[in-house]
This record gives structure tokens, C-alpha cells and sequence, in this order.
């Protein structure tokens, strides 16, 4: 079983472009970004390029699951069982 905040924040940034993507990683990648990048031949591009964006998207958010945790732990954020949630066609 597992539980779900009843409120959800807005949707999170998802980088669309390059510079977005580089801009969503931390400072300490963005080279390594960039290396990746210029050392791709165009039948690796896509694969670095969606590489990376995983690794933005996930690195963009930390700050936020960070404080979503520890709200949780707090007390701060009400939590339903998620089967009082989803429609359990089983039954």
C-alpha cells in the first residue's frame, strides 16, 4: 500500500531545448554536457540528448522531492491510502 498527497504542486519544468537542458543540470555536469554533445556524431545525438534530459529532469526536481519528504515527515501534507484513490476494479 502506498499513499499519495491529496493536493499536488503545478507541473514541473520539463526542458524542451538544449540550452534548457543544460541549464537544468547541476553546474558540475553542464561541461560534461557539452563535451557529450560536441563528441556525438549525428546517429548519437538523439541518444545523448535523451540521455541528458533524463538526467536534467530528474536533477531539476531534487529541491522539490527533497521538501515534498520532509513536509511528509513533518506532518504538513495530508495523506490518503492510494486505495481510497484509485478505482480497484477488482472487486
Amino acid at each position: 500500500m502506498s499513499a499519495q498527497p491529496i493536493e499536488t504542486a503545478g507541473a514541473p519544468f520539463v526542458p524542451q531545448t538544449i540550452a534548457e537542458i543544460r541549464a537544468a543540470l547541476p553546474a558540475d555536469d553542464r561541461d560534461r554536457f557539452d563535451a557529450a554533445l560536441a563528441g556525438a556524431n549525428t546517429f548519437q545525438i538523439s541518444g545523448v540528448v535523451d540521455e541528458w534530459w533524463a538526467r536534467a529532469m530528474v536533477s531539476g526536481q531534487l529541491e522539490d522531492i527533497e521538501a515534498s519528504f520532509a513536509a511528509i515527515r513533518a506532518g504538513q501534507v495530508e495523506l490518503v491510502p492510494a486505495g481510497e484513490v484509485v478505482d480497484d476494479r477488482r472487486r
